[in-house]
This record gives C-alpha cells, structure tokens and sequence, in this order.
C-alpha cells in the first residue's frame, strides 16, 4: 500500500511541477517581450537605420533597388502615423507572432498523437518564439531587408512542417505559405531566395514526398505574389525586372564583396577562451536541466530544478530590469544559442538509451538538415560572416535540433520534456538582449541611460536619445529651419555615414536612401545614382558635408551634375557629430548647405544641357 501511495505521489508531482515552470516560462516571455517593446522608443543609429528609415518613408523616389523592403514595411509606417517606435514595435511583434506560429507548428507536428493541452503548447511555443528575438540583439529594432529576409524564411518552414507532417488536414495552406515566403525572401534578398528555392526543390525531390501539382501550388502562389508586388510598385512585371536588373548593376558598382563570386564561402568560427569558457558552462548546466527534466523519476526532475535555477534567477531579474551582478563577467558569442542546441541533440541521444537509429531518424533527417542550413540561407549574400549573421535567424537552430528528441516526442507529452529547453533558451535570449540594450550598436551609451526625448522625422517621432545625439539633432534642426527647410525637401549627404540626419530632418535622400561611403567603388554608385535624378530635385537639393571625414564622398560628384560647389551654394552652419556615428570613433564636423536661390536657374539650365549632350 506505501509502495503504490509512494508511485502516485512520483506520478502526482511531475505534472503540478510542470505546470509551476509552465507559469515561469510565460511570466519569462511576457516579461522578455514587454522590455523589447518598451524601449522600442529607445536609441538611433544614424547609418543603417537611418538607411531604413528613409527607403522606407520614400520608397517611390528609387527606380532601382535589389531589396523592396521599403515597399512592404511603407504601408505599415503609414498606418502607424509615421511614427518610429511604433513601426519598431510592430516588426518586434510580426517577427515573433511568426515564431510563434513556428514553434506551434513545429511543436504540435513533433508532440502529434498526444493529448497535450492546447495551453501547454502554446506556452511552450512561445517562449521557444523567444529566441527569434535574438535577431534584435544589437538593437536595430526599425524593419529592414533583414527582418524581412528571417520573416519570409519563418513562414516558409511554416509551409514545410505543415506539408511534411502526415494526416494534417492543412497541407494545400503548407504548400502555398512556402510559395509566399518564397516570394517575399526574393523581394527581400534574392540571394536567400535563390539558396532557399534550390534546397527545398532537391529536398522535395529527393524525398518523393510531394508531386509536381502539389509543388505547383507554391509556384503559383509565389508568381501571383510577385506579380501583385510588381504592378503595386512598377506598373508591370517587366519594369520590375528592370528595377532588379538596375539595382544589381548598381550595386555591383559599390565593390562591398556582395559579389556573386564571393557568394560560397566557409567562414571560420572566431571565438576567444573566455567565451568558449562560458560556452561550456552553459551547454553543461542545459544539459543537465534537459537529460534530467527528460526522467520519467519525479525526483529527478525535481533535481533538475538545480541546474534550471541560474536560467530562472537570471530571466526574471532581467525581465523585471535588474541584472544580476555576474551577467557583467559574461562574455557571450553570436552562437551562444548552440549551447541549448547541443544540448537538446546530446539529450535526445542520452534519452534513447544509444545512438538515434537512422530508422527513427531518417524520416525527418531531411527536414533537420533545412532548418539547421536555414540560419545560412538568410547570411547567403552577405560580405559579413556567415556565421555571425546567421545567428540572427537562431530560431531555426533550435527548431532542427528539436527532432533528435524525436523519440521522447511519441512517448510523452511535450511539457515533459521541453519546459529545461524553454526556459534555457528565455535565460540566454534575456541576457543577449540585455547585452544589446548595454552596448547597442553605434551608440555611445547603455539605452537605459539615455534621457533626452527628441523629435525628429516629418511626423515629429518621439524617440529618447542620449544628451548627445539629440543635440546633435536639434542642432540640425535648428540650422535647417532657419535656413528655411521644409518637409520633403532634396536632401544630399555626402558624410557617407549619416543618413539619419535627411530622415530626422523630414527631408528626402536624393539617390539612394544612403550614399555609403568607405568602398571601392562609393563615388562611382553615387554618381550612376545621380544622374538617374532629374535636374529639378537636384537644384532643390541641401547638402551636409563632413570635409576630410574617413567615409566621405567628394563634392565634385554634384559638380559633375553641372552645379557648381561652392559658388551655387549658401553655408548655414556647422555641426559637430557624436564620435560613434560611423564605424570609428573619431572628432569631425560637419557643413549644411543651401542650394542660392541666385545660382539656382543657371545651375538648372546648366544640368539639363549637360543630360542632353550625354544622350546625344
């Protein structure tokens, strides 16, 4: 009788042990996804997000772009009023809602065949959702080619786990979700579309688990969308075509290293001893909580709570904002998250009792090898490592380590066993997080230290910045109006590494949402790309200068236009931007100009008899 009263209350205290870490687990997410939110109104990086911003706010003034993210994200920033943090915190929320529907799917797909609650799944899904947040780890929370690129991929494996899922009911919706995240990875990058398209197409083949008619649904889906896409921003398809085609050629100008010959690589793993220290650590600890939480022994679970606590004490101190003291001794890598992805492999294999037969395995092997690969897919055309960019799309590492688990899969419920995997991935998403609001990318200070509300934009977007950019921007502010700029005048920065400036200003980028600057070929891209602009706008045009700066581009790109620098123009004052702007650290300064009205009609006449003789 004490023997079975003692094997009810093992069995008795499993599931209310389960349901405590279930309630951490969403208190962790909420609390992850409320931080991320609230200082979405938080900081501003001057060169990749002001190139964000201003492709966004103007997309119709280009007639040549690779990427058409400044499309997609366009109606969104107007139904948002053009405000900033808002449109920040929508692309937070779509590219976790998405996770979120991946990890679901993934889950309920893995868990099939058990009467796991619909509650428990969803917990456990959206804190494995968590980790798609990494993509905001150096807090460029504003949309981009980049978050569309991860929130086409998710929808796509979205498609694949629905289609490669026997008995559900919803596979012609698989079919055409992998076609529209198709299309939407080609409007965002090409390159991931191409990669993402040729891997799908030979694992379909290959595994024989779809015809030429099913696959035909996603083709059909893929070409609808992209004709809608076309006509939306072209007219027709073929003047799209001739966008792309432009926009590669222009970007092949730039000489960055996105070339198509640099396109297969293998990037080496660069990481110090003290972040392989702590890597080991953490894969350990995750270890442990896993194989011990896989138990069927209560009290091993119940043991397992040891090595879950740093996660749990960690989580929850960074979610309610107070770090703990040792998280400033931590050095984390870009792939951190492989500590919990190894982790979950070496549990599934410990919890089968021996290696995972290629019987049990095989069925989904393929399935593994994409997601797994899906990290790269999204880095495929980058001139940065492909390793570190692929750690933004972390998601899908975790989502393909989660089949070794395979076994326990079918023989538990899912909250068995995933709830040390889930609260491990919230741990390490909260301190990578956390790392990004400390040190978030070309600023000069934590974001919680940042106290100065600024305006900027032509809806007066309230964003908190730190004392020094915000004079920074009221100063240009200041100078401009004075001068007399209005919303939605010309604007040409030849800094090279403040675009920012034309979108906090109201202005429009004349161009190219963002003459980089620093390249091989800077003044050749700056130059094809003005002489795509009519005289009109450039005679229209303010200019802001930073003489001698380490990325500037010259004068004599205007003047090759037919104006006349300085004689055309009127100084209206200097500015002096913060040292982090740009990728050094250095004092420089800066010149606004205003085209003189005197000079205006002869610089005018001057340009459009020079594009006629170019013509003829």
């Amino acid at each position: 009788m004490q023997n079975n009263e003692g094997e009810i209350g093992k069995r008795g205290f499993s599931p209310f042990l389960d349901r405590i870490l279930l309630i951490f687990s969403a208190i962790g997410t909420a609390l992850i996804l409320s931080k991320v939110l609230h200082f979405g109104k938080y900081g501003f990086d001057f060169t990749d997000e002001g190139f964000y911003l201003n492709w966004i706010a103007n997309p119709f003034m280009y007639d040549a772009s690779i990427s058409q993210f400044g499309f997609l994200y366009h109606p969104l920033y107007i139904a948002f009023s053009e405000d900033v943090a808002s449109l920040r915190r929508a692309n937070v929320l779509i590219t976790f809602l998405i996770a979120w529907w991946l990890a679901f799917s993934t889950l309920r797909s893995l868990n099939k065949g058990h009467s796991e609650e619909v509650f428990s799944l969803h917990v456990l899904a959206s804190g494995l959702a968590t980790s798609s947040l990494i993509y905001f780890d150096n807090w460029l929370l504003t949309p981009s080619y980049n978050s569309l690129t991860l929130q086409a991929l998710m929808i796509a494996a979205i498609g694949l786990i629905l289609v490669c899922t026997p008995g559900y009911s919803d596979g012609v919706v698989g079919w055409v979700l992998i076609g529209i995240g198709g299309c939407l990875s080609f409007v965002a990058k090409p390159s991931t579309a191409l990669i993402l398209g040729l891997f799908l197409g030979i694992y379909f083949v290959a595994t024989k688990r779809s015809s030429f008619l099913k696959m035909g649904v996603s083709v059909l889906a893929a070409i609808l969308l992209f004709g809608i896409i076309s006509v939306v921003i072209d007219g027709s398809i073929p003047a799209f075509i001739d966008r792309l085609y432009l926009g590669f050629e222009l970007s092949q100008l730039l000489g960055s290293g996105h070339g198509i010959s640099n396109l297969f690589r293998l990037d080496d793993i660069n990481i110090s001893k003290r972040e392989l220290a702590h890597f080991l650590v953490i894969t350990l600890a995750s270890f442990a909580s896993i194989r011990l939480g896989c138990s069927n022994s209560g009290n091993w679970r119940a043991i397992s709570i040891i090595f879950l606590i740093p996660f749990l004490y960690t989580s929850l101190k960074l979610g309610f904002g107070v770090p703990p003291k040792i998280i400033d001794t931590l050095a984390l890598h870009d792939l951190v998250i492989w500590s919990i992805v190894l982790s979950i492999i070496f549990s599934g294999v410990a919890a089968s009792g021996k290696a995972i037969s290629f019987a049990t395995f095989s069925s989904q092997l393929g399935i593994a090898f994409i997601f797994l690969t899906m990290p790269f897919f999204y880095a495929f055309g980058t001139g940065n490592n492909y390793w570190s960019s692929g750690s933004s799309a972390s998601i899908f590492w975790l989502i393909g380590s989660l089949v070794s688990l395979g076994s326990l899969a079918k023989s538990k419920p899912a909250s068995s066993f995933l709830l040390p995997v889930v609260l491990s991935v919230q741990a390490l998403v909260a301190l990578m997080l956390h790392q990004g609001m400390e040190r978030p990318y070309r600023q000069n200070q934590p974001l919680s230290e940042n106290q100065s509300v600024t305006e900027l934009g032509r809806s007066k977007s309230k964003l908190i910045l730190s004392s020094e950019y915000s004079n920074y921007i009221e100063s240009a502010k200041n100078l401009a109006h004075q001068g007399g700029f209005e919303i939605n005048t010309p604007f040409i920065d030849l800094t090279g590494q403040s675009p920012g400036i034309s979108f906090a200003l109201g202005g429009v980028s004349l161009g190219q949402a963002w003459f980089i600057g620093g390249y091989p070929g800077s003044v050749d891209l700056a130059n094809a790309s003005l002489d795509r602009v009519p005289c009109s706008m450039i005679a229209d045009a303010w200019l802001l200068l930073e003489p001698n700066g380490p990325n500037s581009i010259p004068i004599e790109v205007v003047n090759r236009q037919g104006y006349r620098f300085p004689e055309g123009y009127v100084e209206k004052g200097a500015l002096l931007p913060p040292g982090w702007i740009g990728s050094s650290a250095i004092t420089r300064h800066q010149i606004l100009y205003s085209p003189d009205p005197l000079s205006k009609r002869n610089s005018l006449e001057t340009c459009l008899l020079k594009r006629r003789e170019e013509r003829n």
